[in-house]
């Protein structure tokens, strides 16, 4: 039985070293394996480490980047505004020249009317003045010199019922 035993023991010592055996080759594929994933990771690693400095200067500059832009856009957002203030500025000059001119026009048609209604009233003055003119020239003459009977008879011919100053001025009125 002893011996049974050990030849049990044998075979059974066998068969787990067979299998030990079929077992090592797969487990030296797999030490392999991950021996290169180590390579990898530690290649990354390495990579990584020098990755983390670039995406670290990156964010960097995208911060410098993002701070340059705000500044320029507060920039141009005041050059904008000052260019509003600039524009409407000469739009107030431009108005006001606008206003001085229609004032300057109102004036001068003003002084223009009054001129019309002075240079009329001359006009009127003048031709008022040539009827009394006229009129004190008719009955102006010395009244020592009337007319005579003849000359109202030269008058009633010229189809007047008046002396006229003709008739004086024929007969040496």
């Amino acid at each position: 039985m002893t011996n049974l035993r050990n030849e049990l023991e044998e075979a059974q010592l066998k068969k787990i070293t067979e299998e030990q055996a079929q077992k090592i080759p797969e487990n030296i594929m797999n030490i392999d394996k991950l021996q290169n994933r180590e390579r990898s990771l530690s290649q990354n690693e390495i990579g990584l480490v020098f990755i983390e400095p670039k995406v670290e200067e990156l964010v960097n500059v995208m911060r410098e980047a993002e701070s340059e832009a705000s500044r320029w856009r507060e920039a141009c957002e005041l050059e904008v505004e000052a260019g509003l203030r600039e524009v409407q500025e000469p739009n107030a000059t431009i108005q006001m020249a606008v206003l001085k001119a229609e004032v300057e026009k109102m004036i001068s048609e003003g002084k223009l009317k009054t001129e019309r209604k002075v240079s009329r009233s001359c006009n009127e003055e003048e031709s008022i003045e040539r009827r009394r003119g006229k009129f004190r020239y008719v009955w102006c003459w010395p009244l020592w010199r009337l007319p005579t009977a003849a000359a109202v008879s030269v008058a009633a011919t010229d189809n007047s019922s008046c002396i006229s100053n003709r008739a004086y001025l024929r007969y040496g009125a």
